[in-house]
């Protein structure tokens, strides 16, 4: 019987924090603080890397090592764990699960690791290989035998079934003497109907705190910035409520799992579903709680409700940005902030905690216009908030126009790629009216006004005294450039 091992491999700097799942899949890191490094990283699972572990695991034997669970402190102590479990086993294929910040790194740990398996095929996977660039990446260093684009559940299977490298499936690279080659570049997509229950037993999934499950897939919206449409194309594709209340009923009864998170990209963007699916929810009387991220467009009180009867306890949503020129460019259609506002309003009345988003320096933005947004901030006061600087994942439309407008240099393609997907203060203005250092003082000032929300302490007046002090400086800044263009 054949072997496959699936690998999401570690990073040995402790100060970040990986999210591969999120951002579509593309996945970023965040710095974490000193009081976090101290601790254990969060564990946060990687859905297409365990579903496709769980479509082979009735015909094969199947393994996933994910370095989250046991954080390997250097690529040493790594190998060694590799070796202890698996040097034994005849593993015929190894597939990696890549992210836009590991990209990088994987080809290293990568390159090493053929030595100990040597017999073994090594595939490279993840929605960010959606990207031109990111493949092209990935053919240049010439490491992996294969390079899978399309969404990995649906070629997975044939990957395996094929006899030779010469008969995969569509969206599928196979190196051949020394070159890249693909039978039918068109990426396939999964049904997601058909998928089976997630194998998290193939994790050590007592250290998983939320699990997470997918239920649809697909995004109409397509605003310019997000990743979501690029990575899952814009035909919304969904499981039946039945299904998904057979996954969390699955969840709950086999591992225990109390808090789950849904990971779609607008969970309600078919509200006849989600109705179904929370009143399905509701008669199976769980103990229970599940998150979600949805758009406010589709939201009303009769389904927040509903909703959390069923056992939402979070939603988050994006509001992005007061400025209509953001709105505008990112084509982001929705601003109304009073049926936003009326909705987190309704959120706490019944015991729904919101999470609100926010983009700040994006294209067509300006100091005025995310000053007007932190004002949105306290307008809708919502439970949580999170304001970003932009983030760029490749291929997008934003990506695009970035680079179209010199924002972006992959002059040095393997330093750009190291960059890319780090929430760390290297992201960078999109707007020439905002400077990078004046971005990074706003989203100081944002975050600080968030803190003021909640915090009627001593640090409710030290924050008050930063948001001064940086807005200050922002303004100084801002003369410096007036009187540095009156000179010509």
């Amino acid at each position: 019987m054949k072997e496959i091992l699936f690998l999401n491999m570690p990073d040995f700097d402790r100060a970040y924090l990986y999210h591969k799942e999120m951002g579509a899949g593309i996945g970023y890191k965040v710095l974490r603080s000193k009081k976090e490094i101290e601790k254990e990283r969060k564990i946060n699972p990687i859905l297409d890397m365990i579903n496709a572990a769980s479509i082979l695991k009735k015909r094969y034997n199947v393994y996933i090592d994910d370095a989250q669970f046991y954080e390997p402190k250097n690529f040493s102590e790594y190998k060694k764990q590799l070796k202890e479990n698996f040097y034994k086993k005849e593993i015929k294929y190894i597939f990696v699960r890549t992210s836009s910040p590991s990209l990088k790194n994987d080809h290293i740990l990568v390159n090493s690791l053929k030595k100990i398996f040597s017999n073994s095929l090594f595939f490279i996977f993840g929605p960010l290989l959606v990207s031109d660039d990111a493949i092209k990446y990935i053919k240049s260093k010439k490491i992996f035998d294969g390079i899978i684009t399309s969404e990995i559940e649906s070629v997975i299977t044939d990957i395996i079934k094929s006899k030779n490298n010469k008969n995969l499936p569509s969206g599928v690279y196979y190196k051949y003497k020394n070159f890249y080659k693909i039978n039918n570049v068109k990426r396939l997509l999964t049904n997601m109907e058909s998928l089976p229950l997630l194998s998290y037993d193939l994790l050590n999934y007592k250290k998983i705190n939320k699990f997470i499950i997918n239920t649809q897939r697909g995004c109409p919206m397509a605003c310019n910035y997000c990743p979501y449409y690029l990575t899952q194309g814009n035909k919304f594709r969904f499981q039946s409520p039945k299904r998904m209340v057979k996954e969390i009923k699955y969840l709950y009864k086999k591992f225990n799992a109390k808090k789950i998170v849904i990971h779609d990209p607008i969970f309600t963007l078919d509200m006849p579903r989600i109705i179904k699916f929370c009143d399905l929810l509701i008669k199976e009387k769980l103990p229970i709680v599940w998150e979600c991220e949805t758009h406010m467009q589709q939201i009303n009180p009769n389904i927040l409700k509903k909703m959390h009867m069923a056992g939402n306890n979070l939603m988050a949503f994006g509001v992005e940005s007061a400025d209509e020129q953001v709105l505008k460019k990112a084509g982001r259609r929705f601003n109304d902030w009073k049926k936003v506002k009326e909705n987190i309003d309704y959120c706490k009345e019944i015991g729904i905690t919101t999470r609100a988003y926010f983009i700040m320096a994006f294209d067509g933005d300006s100091i005025k216009g995310v000053f007007e947004t932190i004002k949105l901030l306290k307008f809708l006061n919502p439970d949580l908030a999170q304001f970003n600087l932009p983030n760029l994942y490749l291929g997008t439309g934003a990506f695009k126009n970035a680079e179209k407008k010199g924002f972006i240099d992959k002059s040095n393609f393997d330093k750009f790629i190291e960059n890319i997907g780090h929430h760390d203060g290297k992201e960078i203005s999109l707007t020439k009216k905002i400077s990078n250092s004046q971005a990074h003082l706003l989203w100081k000032i944002a975050n600080h006004s968030v803190l003021l929300l909640k915090n009627k302490s001593f640090k409710y007046f030290s924050s008050k005294f930063k948001i001064l002090i940086y807005t200050i400086l922002v303004y100084a800044q801002e003369i410096k450039k007036i009187k540095y263009s009156n000179i010509f």
